[in-house]
């Protein structure tokens, strides 16, 4: 470090010319550069509440995507074209003369050439600790730079809702294919379990089972007609018959035959007689009757086990294609509900960004900034100078200090003789009067 300091401050001179050119060169700059303002505009990026048609939410992962996408569409050519529409630049007549007196390697339109000159004066940032953007540019004049600032804002906006609408437009195509090829799909479908039905003669119900599995379920839930027997309905009349037979028998010792009491006697088990016969006749048709429907139900049990066999597979094949069916009717469902959104997307102008504020621009011009110029180009010209004063140095070594002088000489230094001095050698008579003595002083060594 010390070597170092030596050989600059050695080269000085070259190392002040350098600087003084630099400063030199930040004064033509700051005298006879245009001045340049800054116009800004404002605009809030609402990605904090959902979208009010889609309901779509920017999330804390996609939050430094999004806004990286959002300022670099402010530096694309589908934003800095419209703008430059708006201010008027693509009908300018110097515009035009500037744009057919360019170079003939220049295949650019004019939209994408003026889109070149613009983009490069735009800037862009957020504004810390807000959802804010700041759209800024730099122009020729404080009114130029307010107007720019503000048809880039406009333009931002309106791509904004224009890319909104064509990816709406994409979307609602893509839908719309989906849509008719799931309609194909349950047109084939349909028509399928139609001739499937035909053929078999197999028509499913609401539940999707068919008329002959129904039945037979319907059946097997039903709980059987118990068979009333004989014997339970003639029992009663029997024991009262028995027992009026046995009352007679003991009357008819005591009484006469023409006995009023006899007689009604008699009269009452005719009567019952009669009862008897009756009910053993009536309850030998209901039996039979309640056998005959329980063989009928049980033929036709079997009769609807044998259908529901001989129709399982063409009943499966019909149910699964009903099932396919209802699959295909509910994403044509959902289909048509996404297309009538996206549709509205298409007609919707409303736009997650909205302006704030008026656009304005500074009074002061922020280029050239002299303070800044003549601070920048004095630090690059003493480091410039620094780094030409090391360049000469290592180009043209010089001896400096005694540890240079041991490293040329390869010898050990036996005495150090300070600077001689021009004016005290004047004042003295004495040759040796100008010098000091020796600093260092060292044994002779043999190398």
């Amino acid at each position: 470090m010390n070597s170092i300091l030596r050989a600059l401050a050695a080269r000085w001179p070259l190392i002040a010319v350098t600087t003084i050119a630099a400063l030199l060169g930040g004064l033509w700059v700051a005298t006879t550069s245009a001045p340049r303002y800054q116009g800004s505009a404002r605009v809030v990026l609402d990605y904090i509440r959902p979208d009010p048609v889609t309901g779509e939410v920017v999330t804390s992962k996609t939050l430094d995507a999004y806004l990286m996408s959002q300022l670099r569409m402010l530096r694309d050519p589908q934003v800095a074209i419209p703008a430059a529409e708006i201010l008027g630049w693509m009908d300018a007549p110097d515009v035009l003369a500037a744009y057919a007196a360019r170079p003939a390697a220049d295949t650019r339109d004019l939209g994408a050439w003026v889109a070149a000159i613009l983009i490069p004066r735009i800037g862009v940032r957020m504004v810390e600790g807000s959802n804010i953007m700041e759209i800024s540019y730099n122009g020729e004049s404080e009114e130029l730079s307010r107007v720019a600032a503000d048809a880039l804002r406009t333009a931002y906006i309106q791509s904004n809702i224009r890319a909104r609408q064509d990816a709406s437009r994409v979307s609602a195509e893509r839908i719309q294919a989906s849509i008719e090829r799931v309609r194909t799909e349950l047109t084939e479908l349909e028509t399928l379990q139609n001739r499937i039905e035909i053929e078999t003669g197999v028509l499913l119900g609401a539940k999707g089972i068919d008329e002959a599995s129904s039945r037979l379920g319907l059946m097997a839930k039903r709980p059987e007609t118990p068979v009333v027997l004989q014997e339970d309905a003639i029992g009663p009349l029997d024991a009262q018959l028995a027992q009026l037979e046995a009352a007679i028998a003991r009357e008819a010792q005591l009484l006469g035959p023409n006995n009023p009491a006899l007689i009604r006697m008699f009269q009452q088990r005719d009567v019952l007689r009669a009862q008897l016969s009756t009910t053993k006749l009536n309850s030998q048709s209901k039996s039979a009757a309640i056998l005959a429907s329980s063989r009928a139900s049980a033929a036709l049990f079997e009769q609807l086990k044998s259908e529901v066999l001989a129709v399982r597979e063409p009943a499966l094949r019909i149910r699964l294609l009903q099932d396919q069916i209802n699959g295909r009717q509910e994403e044509f469902r959902q289909l048509t509900e996404s297309l009538v959104v996206v549709r509205g997307l298409q007609s919707n102008s409303l736009s997650s960004i909205s302006p704030t504020g008026e656009a304005y621009a500074e009074p002061r011009p922020v280029f050239p900034n002299p303070t800044l110029i003549f601070l920048g180009s004095g630090t690059l010209g003493l480091m410039l100078g620094a780094i030409l004063a090391c360049l000469s140095e290592l180009m043209g070594r010089r001896v400096r200090t005694a540890r240079h002088l041991e490293t040329a000489a390869g010898a050990t230094i036996l005495v150090e003789l300070p600077r001689f001095n021009q004016r005290r050698r004047r004042r003295s008579p004495h040759v040796f009067g100008g010098f000091r003595k020796a600093k260092h002083v060292t044994e002779p060594v043999t190398a």
